[in-house]
Formats: structure tokens, sequence, C-alpha cells
């Protein structure tokens, strides 16, 4: 809930008295994931700050950056991708930009379905794979 209502405050008490920042709700959507979709940026920078998972997916096998692209949160995508490019480089860990949900569609079908074409330009230009077909043969 204080994801939601944007209250970095008591996130950050939360987090700084043990509180699991990949802790799941009955969704099972993550802090991240709530925060992506409500194109929360401060809120993702400080979820990813403290360990929050970029790859997590929620029920229907989407990620956070599923969410973000689907809102049209053109500034959440792009940290995604650019937090995913650091970790990348230090931890040889990344945001999964190719992750499909239940359906096989990919942020970009996402993007796409909500005529967020900043959002497309940015997942595109981050190499995202163009051609990918959902569950429904559907390119984006």
């Amino acid at each position: 809930m204080a994801v939601e209502a944007g209250s970095t405050e008591i996130v950050v008490l939360l987090l700084s008295n043990g509180a699991d920042v990949n802790a799941r709700t009955s969704y099972p959507d993550t802090a991240l994931h709530m925060a992506a979709s409500g194109g929360r940026k401060e809120m993702v920078s400080l979820l990813l700050d403290c360990g929050a998972s970029v790859n997590a997916k929620d029920r229907d096998l989407k990620t956070p950056l599923h969410d973000a692209a689907a809102g049209g949160h053109k500034e959440v995508v792009s940290l995604l991708l650019d937090r995913a490019d650091a970790l990348r480089f230090l931890l040889n860990c990344d945001c999964d930009i190719q992750a499909i949900d239940d359906n096989g569609n990919t942020a970009l079908h996402h993007a796409a379905y909500k005529n967020s074409q900043e959002v497309a330009a940015i997942l595109i230009e981050n190499g995202i794979d163009i051609d990918s077909k959902s569950s429904n043969g559907e390119t984006a």
C-alpha cells in the first residue's frame, strides 16, 4: 500500500526494518511491479537500489518492464533498462527485455497496444525483438 500511495518515507522505514523488497501480493505482484505500473519513477529507483528483482514475474508472467510499457511510462521503462545495463555490466545480471507474459506478449506488444510510441522506441533502441509473435501469432 505504501508503494501505491507513493509514500517513500514509509517504504524506506519498512525496508530498513527488514521488510522483503521482493515480497509478493496475492496476485503475486512485487512492490516493483506496482511502482512500475503506476509510473512512480522515484519509487522504482528506490526499490531497485534496495535490491528489487527486475525479472520478477506476476501470475500472468509479466515483469515490471511489461507493466511500465503497458502504462506508457517511458521514464520508468528507461530506468529499468538503464539499471539493467548497469547491473549487466557490474553483476552480469540483466533485465530480460525479451520476457513474455502468459499470452506470449513482450513489453513491445504492450507498448504498441497502448500506442506508446516513445516507449516502443526505447525498447527497440535497447534491442527488443521487433518480430516476436504473441501466442496469437501477432507482432507488435
